[in-house]
This record gives C-alpha cells, sequence and structure tokens, in this order.
C-alpha cells in the first residue's frame, strides 16, 4: 500500500536478516525422527528421548539447562482431538489445557514466522518449579500443525530462545502424515485428558459475541462461520442459561474488551462441553465499540508520531493516486486492486463513514524470510517519523462494498475484512486488509512481499486509521 515504507524496510532487512542456512555450517547437528514422517535437527551434543506416557520427544541441551518437547501433527492431532483446526493459535489453547492444567492462557498469544510457517506462542512461568516456558504452534505445508513446548531455568529461556526457534524451524516431513493413526497415537488418545470443548457456527451472523455473558452485555462481533473456537470457561446465568468464554486474540483479536463471550444456544458444540471449568461472570463494563462487526483476523496498532503521509504510486480501480514524493520518500508507480466490486455490508454491519482519518502505524514490524528467524524491527526507525503517521482521505462505495483510502481502493468480503493487493513495477507486491471496528475507527496490516539474495521475504506491520 505504501511503497516508500517497504523501499526503507528493504534497506533494513538487508542489514539485520541474515540469509544464512538455520545452523551455522561449522556446527555439528544431527536429525532427529519424531516418528516416521516428520524430524527435527538438533545440535549434536543436545539429547533425544522418548515420552513413554505420550509419546512425544524430549531434546534437551548437553547442560540439561533447556528442554523442548516436539509434538509431531499427527500425535498433535491425537492428543487434542481436533484434527481439523487449521489455526495455530486455536490449537495452541486446545493443547495448552492438556499440557498445562489450571494454567490457563491470560496473556496475549504472539504470532509471527518459522522459517516461512505461521506460528502461535505464549509465554508462561511456573512458580512451583522455578522455570520459564513457552508453548508453541506452528503451521507447516498442507495446514497441518506441530508443537513444541520449551522450558528452562526461571530467567534463561530468553537467551536460549534462538537456538530454540532454529531447531523448531528445522522440522520436516510429510503433511499427509497427520492424519494417519499409529499404534503410539493410539496409546495416546486413551490416556490423554478430557477433549476439549470446541464451537462453531455454519452462517455468519448468527451468533454474538459479547463483552460478558448475558444479553445485556454489549455486543461487538458475530463469531465467524466455518472455524472450530475453543471454550476456555463457561457461565450458568440463574435462569439456567449458559455462556462460553473464548480466547480474545482468537475469536476477536482487535476488540479492545477484556473478555469475549457467546451464548451456547447460538453455537454448535462439539467435545467435553460439559467438563469446561465455570467461572464468575466479569463485572459490567459498558463496551465501547460502536455496533455489530464480522471478524475474521487482522492486525493490531499502536501509537505514531508525525503528521506528513507518504505518496502513492500507481494506480487502483477505486480511485487514482498520484506519484512523486511526498514526507522524506519517493513513491514509485504500480497497481492495486480493490476499490470496485466487493460484498455489500449486511444490515446491522459496521460501514466506515467516508471524510478525514488519521493513520497510525504500529510501533513494530515483523520481518523474516526464508531459512531466518523473524525480526522485530523498530517501525519508527525504519521509515522515519513521517511514516507513522499521517492524514488518511478515506471514500465509501456501494453501500460499504469498498472503501478507497488515499487513491488506493479495497474491497469486502462476506466476512467484513477489506483487502488490497498492490503490485509495483520492480515486481514486489504487498497485501493489506482491516476491519472496521466501529464507523470510525478501521484496523488492520500490512505485509510486503519481497526477496533478498533470490530467498523469499516478508514483513508485516499493523495499523489502525481513525477519525
Amino acid at each position: 500500500m505504501r511503497k516508500f515504507f517497504f523501499g526503507a524496510l528493504l534497506v533494513f532487512m538487508l542489514a539485520v536478516v541474515n540469509v544464512a542456512p538455520l545452523f551455522a555450517q561449522e556446527e555439528s547437528v544431527r536429525v532427529v525422527d519424531l516418528s516416521d514422517s516428520y524430524s527435527v535437527t538438533i545440535p549434536e551434543d543436545w539429547v533425544a528421548s522418548v515420552d513413554e506416557e505420550f509419546g512425544g520427544y524430549y531434546l534437551a541441551s548437553a547442560d540439561d539447562a533447556v528442554t523442548i518437547y516436539a509434538l509431531e501433527p499427527g500425535l498433535v492431532a491425537q492428543m487434542t482431538g481436533m484434527a481439523s483446526v487449521k489455526n495455530p493459535a486455536a490449537l495452541l489453547i486446545a493443547l495448552n489445557t492438556l499440557l498445562h492444567p489450571g494454567q490457563p492462557i491470560n496473556n496475549t498469544i504472539e504470532e509471527a514466522l518459522s522459517n516461512g510457517h505461521p506460528i502461535a506462542s505464549w509465554r508462561y512461568t511456573s512458580d512451583v518449579e522455578s522455570r520459564d516456558g513457552r508453548l508453541s504452534v506452528v503451521q507447516m505445508e498442507g495446514s497441518v500443525l506441530a508443537a513444541f513446548d520449551v522450558y528452562a531455568a526461571a530467567g534463561e529461556l530468553d537467551a536460549a530462545l534462538p537456538q530454540i526457534d532454529t531447531i523448531i524451524a528445522s522440522i520436516v516431513g510429510d503433511p499427509g502424515a497427520a492424519a494417519e493413526t499409529t499404534t503410539e497415537n493410539t496409546t495416546v488418545a486413551q490416556t490423554a485428558p478430557a477433549e476439549p470443548c470446541t464451537i462453531s457456527v455454519d452462517t455468519a451472523g448468527t451468533a454474538t459475541l459479547r463483552v460478558g455473558p448475558g444479553p445485556a452485555r454489549g455486543a461487538i462481533a458475530f463469531l465467524p462461520a466455518g472455524q472450530q473456537f475453543v471454550v476456555i470457561a463457561r457461565f450458568v446465568a440463574e435462569d439456567g442459561s449458559v455462556w462460553y468464554q473464548l480466547n480474545k486474540s482468537d475469536a476477536a483479536p482487535q476488540s479492545a474488551a477484556v473478555e469475549i463471550w457467546v451464548a451456547q444456544t447460538e453455537v454448535v458444540g462439539a467435545g467435553g462441553c460439559e467438563s469446561v471449568a465455570v467461572t464468575d461472570a466479569p463485572p459490567m463494563i459498558r463496551s465501547g465499540g460502536s455496533g455489530v462487526q464480522s471478524l475474521n483476523g487482522g492486525g493490531a496498532s499502536t501509537n505514531g508520531g508525525g503528521t506528513t503521509p507518504p505518496s502513492t504510486g500507481g494506480t487502483s480501480s477505486g480511485g487514482t493516486s498520484s506519484g512523486g514524493t511526498s514526507g522524506g520518500g519517493t513513491s514509485s508507480g504500480g497497481t492495486s486492486s480493490g476499490g470496485g466490486g466487493g460484498q455489500p455490508a449486511p444490515a446491522g454491519a459496521i460501514i466506515p463513514l467516508s471524510g478525514s482519518y488519521t493513520f497510525n502505524a504500529a510501533s513494530e514490524t515483523l520481518a523474516s524470510c526464508e531459512g531466518t528467524d523473524t525480526v522485530r524491527v523498530p517501525s519508527a526507525e525504519v521509515v522515519g517519523s513521517e511514516w507513522m503517521s499521517w492524514p488518511a482521505s478515506v471514500s465509501v462505495g456501494s453501500g460499504g462494498a469498498s472503501v478507497v483510502v488515499n487513491g488506493d481502493g479495497f474491497t469486502r468480503n462476506d466476512e467484513g475484512v477489506y483487502f488490497g493487493s498492490f503490485t509495483f513495477d520492480d515486481g514486489t507486491n504487498s497485501q493489506a486488509r482491516f476491519t472496521a471496528l466501529s464507523t470510525t475507527n478501521l484496523s488492520g496490516s500490512l505485509t510486503w512481499n519481497f526477496r533478498i539474495d533470490d530467498h523469499p521475504c516478508s514483513a508485516t506491520v499493523g495499523f489502525s486509521i481513525t477519525r
């Protein structure tokens, strides 16, 4: 969407991303088979041993300071009973209930890339065992999911993460193997804890997400259709109605609400829903949102500084943008798709208002190349303060089916997400997506795809556009 930004990012990436093999060539390594179909590469002096109870593999450093509990996709599917789930964050929540019962996810799930594959991670601390840990689920080819539970002595985990992430990124295997059932996996299914409770809806706009249990609580979104969501708690009201609490980062990642709830009567449940822990209702707090939206991904935003917008090069089907220079950067030509067609917003959906807005970029940009770790780049240091915040003109057409931002066109899909795709003269391309959190608050993310030394790379930054 903004060629100026990514031109500066490319220079920075060349300096900070080491496009090299996962392991240094002088380091002695060996391959460990996690199953007949999946393997990882570890340092030669690490120790690998089988978990006789569940079938996973313990990978321990030579000094026993760091341990990785590795679960290949077939075993993950057997343990959770959720082979059809393709969302790493959703499976992370379910797997956590099995590996860490009594320790629910209560902080941010981090999402990034591992060797080009989506990965969701959650950091935890065990006061009883005086150790720090991180549970990660990575999506491989074929959308199968592998898991890695890492732990080290308290205060020692951060220093070991670069080597840990290299090991995780080395996993390779056959995507079709996750559906196979082995003798070891059958044992796991028999000894694992109760199956988690998952819910879903077949039709969009039928299950309302609220800030608390009960029809009096503020409605903030609709549960996306065709996806499974793990229930983390339930509440039984005085009238006997049951309400399910969902993980915010999974069901409504862009919402400002503290908790996300949905009525049992509005969803289809599966698994051990009667075994989900009963909790108290949160205090009544007025929702800060306006209306109801349909959510399906997107990014988050933070503060930015500066007031001068960079220019946009090229043309868009939703409008024509001007070339030239502005804000200290030079834009290049190219084309963008979006702004025409799209799905008109249904009755009750949030439609942005046309007018003057302010664009704010997230404080950090996530970037990686194939075969490298993901790096967190301070956005302001990469592009300068002039790109972090700038005036934006928003034009809405066709009943909310399309939005044009400073000449760049975006089209709405049936989940309420606006998409735009941009191709530049040098062959690079980017994709932007956002949703309307209210009629005057848009939130999303921008991803640019490029190559360094013939290695595919990408960088993603969150943003908000507010009036």
